[in-house]
This record gives structure tokens, sequence and C-alpha cells, in this order.
């Protein structure tokens, strides 16, 4: 699965909101939203789902990032 639009606008909005992480920088979002770089997503969880993500980051059969759902 490839990053949507829909959701390389909400990383765009909660970088400028200041509610995302700090592990992601701005020239990543700018690389991403201009298609330059496709990021490559195994699976996306629930954030209550969080243990599940991490077991399968651990498992290293992950064939992309693992996403945690946050809202």
């Amino acid at each position: 699965m490839v990053a949507s639009t829909e959701l390389l606008n909400k990383i765009t909005n909660m970088i400028v909101e200041g509610t995302i992480l700090g592990f992601v920088s701005c020239a990543s979002v700018i690389y991403l939203c201009t298609g330059k770089v496709k990021p490559v997503i195994d699976s996306v969880h629930k954030f209550d789902e969080v243990y599940s993500a991490y077991d399968k980051l651990m498992t290293g059969h992950a064939r992309g990032k693992v996403v945690i759902e946050v809202a």
C-alpha cells in the first residue's frame, strides 16, 4: 500500500499544528507530498493495537512501514 494524499495531508497538518512526534522531518513530508518518495506501508494498527504492531516489527517480517493510527 502506498501512502495516500489524504494521509500525507494529515501528516502535514499534524506537523503544522505541532501534534506529531518530532521524528518526522519537514523535508520528509515535502518529498512524500511531491511524490519523490513513495513509502510502502506494511500495515496500519489502531492505537490500542500498539503491542501487536510492535510484535510485527520484532519478527522482522514487515515488508514496509508499520503505522500506528492515533486519531
